[in-house]
């Protein structure tokens, strides 16, 4: 069969139907033989004529797969691992079986559902589409079958999958991740409203944070009425850390954010304080308890003070009676009372250090600090290296959140250090010691943080570039933001006039504007930009500028390089559309280039233009994939053929295959390497992707091939991805397009922070290879192709066309 069959009356079948119908469409070798694949197995479930004769599989195989499944996600370990264990298990139980569920009851079809959806969440042989399919299809089965208590796991893991926000990139579509939701669609606690929407057609299209919102929101309220106390305190404690993220990041919804992140966390103490396992009740409880005092809104509230104290009392090991003593420290420090806050901190540091694993010895020590001034460095020192001797044992992600570690346990450490070494500290801001200390610890926290995405798939640092090899107006600034200002560190090419060497400054501005504002400023401008239709982006285009660039623009001269490592938050800024004070673009006074890191500040040099050996794959076609459907792109060929064009030495390959880059790659000395297809890059570097005719092509993969098949032994010169998007959503997810140069092994990526139409990718590829062939160097040909744009005027000129477009890597 080509398809289900999927001329249902009901839309909730057909829903289900079109599931099996998407994966079949993508899985072509299945559709000739009954197929075994989970989505078709729990649509056909779902689908009341996929529940007529025998049953496929055995009711207690499948259970038994069920329950090794969801045993395996729960053990302690790498997540990611375990998940694509059970993905090979589901598989191998599956396979012998066609994908009729006839005779199973939909509570076991539910469970098994349920469990399947974690497994494709979080392996990397599975995908964000997969699992939300999968999870609206268990919702389904599970109201199906009356059991709330799986449909509000089933619930609380599609919160989890529309929260990471990985959707699939396709040009030409707007992006669906929101980053300011509206109130949710229904309050925490009601299960009317949104909760409809998890099985319906809605649960086809992309996720982003209002359907996370309103899926944690369902999954809240599912629980509570079938009292499963687990499954609510951990979706209860993931929303309450949603809104407090969120605060952090949008400051004009801040107080909102916070108002609903103390409701969510307080309403559910009453629920985690009757969860029976002792030291899950301590962590659930404690969690939720900091999630509530982080809001700085609850600290009188008589059920935050009642939870903690239980917990001091019924302190079950080590660890939770040093968590309990560190809230009670929290509470009295509110309350006025720093010496005793500041003793019962120090008898929980005495607690944790007992741990086999003092995970939480960090946090204490941070807290330490704020109740005692006077010991603050101090403090924080031994903050940071308690982190130092856990940081290699984090799991990548938190188990009751399901957040990266980095956020929650390493990124506090390093600002707190570099607000009180750089900003706090007495002393000259410009002494060249201070600022030495200051880049090592910008340098060992930007190396965490790539590798905190991409684990042991990271690249190894390469020997930066020092101030004196930079070219006369050559700038490299860094930014560091911290909670209440920006620093910016730089160094500027060429002998300063009282003959100096060049070294690296600090510019220390003053306290007022922080990581919150700039992060908001930084959202509120690409969002406009990249959605386009207003000009909502010239006011924070003119404050970023001001706060980023002004303090250095006079080093660049009349025609410079500004070359900027970008903070987290920064990655998906376009610099080069900034706005400076007579209203000009920042390309259009200076080159402007991107570096992920200093240990990957390489300058590279001119590409040699007359010998570059050019390989130009491209996609014109629709493809279909378990990841998402990618339509047709009608400019691609056009794009590639201008580089083998403008280069002269090269092949072109249309619709391509991972095969075919195999033989190009090893055939001959390629210097660059251009992908024009749809492409996806966000903050899990396992699942970074391009598209393939018929396949997806992981970016390590990528890195592989370029690796083993380049000629000769020379690095490739230049990767150019026309297609790609980084995801959005959080600090980490910014650095995809970052973490694409450092896995690529290329010295440059030109690559798009956002999807953008096909002419105007076509004209800027094209004046970018012309001005390559005529001997410039990347960043400067990516300056001239993007102020020709800007000269043409009309749709052209708008800086969602050009300024999507951005150099990682060598500038020159």
């Amino acid at each position: 069969m080509d398809r289900l069959p999927c001329g249902l009356a009901d839309w909730r079948a057909l829903f289900a139907c079109a599931c099996a119908s998407l994966w079949l469409a993508a899985n072509p070798a299945h559709a000739a033989e009954p197929s075994t694949t989970p989505i078709a197995f729990c649509g056909a479930a779902a689908s009341s004529e996929g529940l007529a004769g025998q049953p496929a599989i055995p009711a207690d195989l499948l259970a038994q797969t069920t329950s090794t499944v969801e045993a395996n996600l729960a053990m302690a370990g790498d997540p990611i691992v375990a998940a694509d264990h059970a993905i090979a298990l589901i598989a191998s139980a599956l396979r012998p079986y066609p994908a009729s569920a006839g005779g199973l009851s939909p509570d076991v079809m539910a469970a098994f559902c349920t469990a399947a959806g974690e497994a494709y969440r979080l392996g990397k042989g599975g995908s964000p589409l997969q699992a939300r399919l999968l999870l609206g299809l268990a919702y389904r089965l599970a109201g199906n079958a009356h059991r709330d208590d799986l449909a509000a796991l089933a619930a609380y893991r599609l919160g989890l999958v529309a929260m990471d926000g990985a959707t699939a990139g396709s040009r030409g579509a707007r992006r669906a991740m929101l980053r300011s939701p509206d109130a949710p669609q229904q309050q925490e606690g009601e299960k009317t409203g949104s909760c409809g929407l998890i099985s319906g057609p809605a649960a086809l299209m992309p996720q982003g944070a209002l359907a996370s919102v309103n899926a944690l929101s369902c999954a809240i309220a599912t629980a509570r009425s079938a009292q499963a106390l687990e499954t609510g305190a951990k979706a209860s404690l993931r929303l309450a850390r949603y809104w407090l993220d969120h605060g952090r990041r949008t400051p004009a919804d801040q107080q909102h954010s916070l108002r609903e992140a103390a409701k969510v966390s307080l309403n559910a103490l009453g629920d985690a304080a009757r969860i029976s396992q002792p030291v899950l009740r301590a962590e659930m409880v404690g969690r939720l308890a900091e999630a509530a005092l982080d809001t700085g809104l609850a600290t009188q509230d008589p059920r935050l003070r009642a939870a903690i104290a239980q917990l001091d009392r019924d302190g079950a090991d080590g660890p939770s009676r040093a968590q309990a003593g560190a809230l009670k420290a929290r509470l009295t420090l509110a309350d006025g009372d720093a010496v005793t806050a500041r003793t019962l901190l120090r008898q929980a540091i005495m607690l944790e250090s007992g741990s086999a694993l003092p995970m939480r010895l960090p946090d204490w020590y941070l807290l330490l600090a704020q109740a005692d001034p006077v010991g603050r460095s101090a403090h924080l020192t031994a903050a940071f290296r308690a982190l130092n001797a856990v940081r290699p044992l984090l799991p990548r992600f938190d188990a009751a959140t399901a957040q990266s570690n980095f956020t929650l346990r390493v990124q506090p450490v390093f600002e707190a250090l570099l607000a009180d070494r750089l900003a706090d500290g007495a002393g000259d801001p410009d002494d060249p010691l201070r600022i030495a200390e200051a880049q090592g610890l910008v340098e060992e926290y930007r190396q965490a943080e790539l590798q905190s995405v991409f684990g042991s798939e990271c690249v190894a640092a390469r020997a930066p570039i020092r101030p004196a090899e930079l070219h006369e107006h050559e700038v490299l600034l860094y930014p560091v933001l911290l909670p209440d200002r920006v620093l910016l560190i730089y160094a500027v090419g060429g002998v300063s006039g009282d003959g100096a060497a060049p070294r690296y400054h600090l510019l220390a501005q003053k306290p007022g504007v922080g990581r919150s504002d700039v992060i908001g400023l930084a959202n509120a401008m690409t969002d406009s930009v990249s959605y386009g239709g207003d000009d909502s982006w010239r006011a924070p285009a003119r404050r970023l500028y001001d706060i980023l660039v002004a303090p250095v623009a006079d080093k660049l001269g009349p025609d410079g390089t500004l070359v900027v490592i970008p903070d987290g938050p920064l990655s998906a800024l376009p610099f080069a559309a900034l706005l400076d004070e007579r209203q000009h673009f920042l390309i259009e006074r200076a080159t402007v280039g991107t570096v992920p890191s200093l240990a990957y500040s390489q300058p590279g040099a001119p590409l040699r233009a007359q010998q570059a050996g050019v390989v130009a794959a491209s996609l014109a076609k629709e493809v279909i994939l378990p990841v998402g459907t990618f339509p047709a792109l009608a400019g691609t060929g056009e794009e590639a053929r201008f580089a083998v064009v403008g280069l002269k030495h090269g092949q072109l390959i249309e619709n391509f295959h991972r095969a075919d880059l195999v033989h190009a790659l090893a055939a001959r000395q390629t210097d660059v390497l251009h992908l024009a297809t749809h492409a996806s890059f966000n903050g899990r570097s396992d699942r970074s992707y391009i598209v393939a005719d018929g396949e997806q092509i992981p970016i390590a993969d990528l890195r592989n091939l370029i690796a083993q098949n380049q000629a000769r032994g020379e690095q490739l010169d230049l990767l150019v991805l026309s297609a790609c998007e980084t995801a959005v959503g959080d600090d980490q997810a910014s650095l995809g397009l970052a973490g694409a140069a450092v896995q690529s092994g290329a010295r440059s990526v030109l690559a798009s922070l956002w999807q953008v139409n096909d002419a105007g990718t076509a004209q800027l590829m094209k004046a970018f290879y012309q001005g390559l062939a005529a001997g410039k160097g990347k960043a400067a040909a990516l300056r001239d192709a993007q102020r020709q744009l800007i000269a043409q005027g009309f749709e052209l000129a708008d800086p969602g066309v050009w300024s999507a477009f951005i150099l990682l890597g060598a500038w020159r």
